[in-house]
């Protein structure tokens, strides 16, 4: 249901098969570089060229925004977009013009729930509130977003307030945009035309850069957002795959036990079956009736699973992070929950049903079945349900090893105790007089700002880039970010050659770039070289040490840092070790101070870092949890079938007591199939433990080596479980008196 739900994501839009987001494929003679965002001029030139285009907008982030009506104040989330963007996607205008739903540049489309915040249960609509540093008029109010939405927002401001201060070129990749096709299958087609018009654009240096649009649907952006080569490679779908083998491992594991539990022990309802075939019942009949009983099972184990799962969804969605929401309304959950039990009635109920049915009457009654056939598929079975768990626990292993490789590796940057903050207006206006009190205070260390998160650089630096020797052939794919002075010395980069920035200089213009940096632009002497980017020209002042500025699923990109003291927003502070809750509290009061409207909301560093990894790390929660479940049915599994065996040679124990067979021989004897099986499910579960495990870590450039110590350490705890689980039965056989076992001899 959880599976069902993630496939949901994004599709509730009306006609979603034709919404497509722009991507742009930025193409070297090695590789192909796929981005989220697309020119600001992308919107405004394009239609009147691909008439398959139905409806076009475009958001860019302007970060939260305060909102402002009376006394009342709240920080929201929203973008600045088209107003074509209500066309595109199903998200109703409850009040308001729903066909020009940001008629001018005054106006603003708020929530439902702020509407709520801001008005109550007055009419929201034409009443004036500030936003930021405009004040606006409220021209619409849309319903509340979904959570099955990947787009989530509070407001939408009118894009023309971008364009007043920003211009959009084909130089500026800043924008996401969306477009809705009359057909979907016009997709190829729009595609064509879209890159035919940017190929004819290409008359000066900067435009010349091989660069391919490329139409994803909508629907895959959730489920595919990672691309290799210019084609969705990954993402989201992985995670939701390994969770759907593991569910299925986990499944196999609990039919298995159901499979080899009903077969061992048939005996016992030998003379049922007999007295059933002799009163006329049919095969067919019984056959029926066993699959009754095994679907019953399933029934009552469904129900169960279910009353425990509406209790402890909410445990899982904390603990995992998930937003697994059960609800009983919803009348798929009826169909999977129907669809499920016949297949796992007939998976685990099918084979016993055939091999109950088949025994013949006058055997049953001269009590000659003895062992029910099948103990080949019955030690089949059990190897493949150790498979299983030997193929869990590996995974688990290196799922675990590749987080904690994750949250050691050097990054080329610090981020242990550094607080981060987005800064208003008002404090980037008073940045010097804030950063003179923050310091003042011995627990702050230094304080900075750039205009943007330093592990996850999103500006693109496309064409904008200039520096002498740059030929049309150069791939200058490279992040850029604004910074202010202290970063180098804040966030701990070290500088190679030359300096960093320096109030002690006119660095008002001045770039710093990484080792990569310079390796790609083919400088020999970077040092006081004539650097441009987005359109600002200044000097090369120093090199700093490569670094990553992305997750460790990416190479590491060369990086062009440039002065600032007009965009940088966001604030890092670096404080003393282990006074993070003293500085939290200072930081609390200083804000207000500066911002006493404004909520005070900060973060730390390393959670923020962390989070890039919280599908891994919902998967490596997963894979621990479903092994010990795995581990748990198979000891299980593995006890009764250890008992049944035992009582099938309770006599050959007996006998072999007496002709001399030592206690600890008939430990051996019986534990010895044991571990040949054990030992044949390391054979067969190791590779595809490797290859699940590869899989898993090629998604990443940065990665730990598939060590075969994990393998061993596996299989010998894999043996290990298995004798303790069944060396009780084992010895209490062993020990017994053969005379009372042989006494009816």
């Amino acid at each position: 249901m959880w599976v069902d739900g993630e496939y949901r994501v994004n599709r509730f839009h009306s006609n979603s098969e034709n919404i497509f987001q722009v991507l742009t494929n930025v193409i070297s003679e090695d590789t192909t570089i796929t981005w989220i965002s697309v020119p600001g001029s992308f919107t405004e030139e394009i239609p009147s060229v691909v008439p398959e285009i139905q409806f076009i907008a475009r958001i860019t982030n302007d970060g939260d925004q305060l909102f402002q009506f009376g006394d009342s104040y709240f920080l929201e989330k929203g973008f600045m977009g088209d107003e074509a963007l209500f066309s595109i996607f199903s998200f109703p205008i409850v009040e308001g013009d729903p066909q020009h739903p940001l008629p001018n540049s005054s106006s603003v489309a708020i929530s439902q729930t702020l509407s709520r915040k801001l008005f109550n249960d007055e009419p929201p609509i034409g009443k004036q509130v500030k936003v930021g540093r405009y004040d606006l008029l409220v021209s619409s109010v849309f319903a509340d977003i979904p959570d099955h939405s990947t787009l989530k927002f509070q407001f939408i401001l009118p894009f023309e307030i971008h364009k007043s201060y920003i211009k959009p070129t084909w130089l500026s990749y800043s924008y996401q945009t969306f477009v809705k096709l009359y057909e979907p299958t016009h997709r190829e087609s729009a595609t064509l035309k879209i890159n035919e018009y940017r190929a004819s654009l290409a008359t000066t240096p900067e435009m010349e850069d091989d660069i391919d649009f490329y139409l994803q649907p909508f629907t895959d952006r959730y489920l595919k957002s990672e691309f290799e080569n210019g084609l969705p490679s990954g993402g989201k779908i992985v995670f939701i795959r390994i969770f759907v083998v593991i569910g299925i491992f986990i499944l196999l594991v609990a039919c298995i036990n159901f499979i080899n539990l009903a077969t061992a022990r048939a005996t016992l309802r030998a003379k049922e079956i007999g007295v059933r075939k002799a009163s006329g019942s049919t095969r067919a009949a019984l056959i029926v009736q066993f699959l009754t009983e095994a679907f019953v099972n399933v029934f009552i184990a469904i129900l169960m699973s279910m009353a425990a799962a509406y209790f402890l969804v909410p445990a899982l969605n904390k603990s995992f992070g998930l937003s697994f929401n059960l609800d009983l309304a919803d009348p798929g959950i009826y169909l999977i929950l129907i669809a499920a039990s016949l297949i796992v009635t007939l998976l685990s109920g099918l084979y016993p049903a055939f091999v109950l049915s088949s025994f013949r009457v006058v055997e049953v009654m001269k009590r000659e079945t003895g062992s029910v056939k099948g103990g080949n598929l019955r030690n089949a079975l059990v190897v493949s349900q150790l498979s299983i768990t030997i193929i869990l626990s590996v995974c688990a292993v290196f799922t675990f090893r590749q987080l904690q490789f994750i949250h050691t590796k050097d990054m080329g940057y610090n981020r242990q105790d550094i607080i981060t903050f987005v800064g208003t207006r008002q404090l980037m206006n008073a940045y010097e007089n804030f950063r003179n009190d923050a310091l003042s205070n011995p627990i702050i260390l230094s304080v900075t700002r750039g205009n943007q998160n330093l592990y996850e650089i999103q500006g693109q630096v496309l064409g904008s880039l200039t520096w002498a020797g740059k030929t049309e052939d150069d791939d200058d794919y490279f992040r850029g970010i604004m910074v202010d002075m202290d970063f180098f010395e804040t966030m701990d980069i070290k500088i190679l050659l030359g300096r960093s920035f320096s109030r002690d200089y006119n660095d008002s213009n001045s770039f710093v770039l990484t080792k990569k940096a310079v390796e790609t632009m083919r400088m020999t002497d970077p040092l006081g070289q004539r650097v441009s980017m987005w359109g600002i020209e200044g000097t090369v002042v120093g090199v700093a040490h490569d670094f990553h500025s992305r997750s460790l699923h990416e190479k590491i990109n060369p990086v062009v840092f440039l002065s600032s003291t007009v965009w940088p927003r966001k604030f890092y502070m670096k404080i003393q070790h282990g006074k993070t809750q003293e500085a939290i509290q200072f930081l609390q009061t200083l804000l207000k101070k500066y911002n006493p409207e404004y909520p005070v909301d900060y973060s730390i560093l390393e959670d923020e870092f962390a989070s890039l990894y919280g599908d891994e790390k919902i998967i490596n929660q997963l894979a621990i949890s479903f092994t010990v479940i795995a581990v748990v049915l198979s000891c299980i599994g593995l006890y009764s079938l250890a008992a049944y065996s035992v009582e099938n040679r309770r006599k050959e124990i007996g006998i072999r007591k007496v002709m001399g067979a030592s206690v600890k021989g008939i430990i051996i004897m019986v534990c010895s199939n044991f571990v040949l099986l054990s030992i044949i499910s390391i054979i067969i579960g190791s590779p595809l433990a490797y290859y699940l495990s590869q899989y898993f870590l090629e998604s990443f450039e940065f990665r730990i080596s598939l060590d075969w110590k994990v393998f061993m350490f596996c299989s010998l705890g894999l043996i290990a479980v298995m004798l303790l689980t069944i060396i009780y039965k084992v010895i209490r056989a062993a020990l017994t008196n053969p005379i009372q076992v042989l006494r009816s001899e």
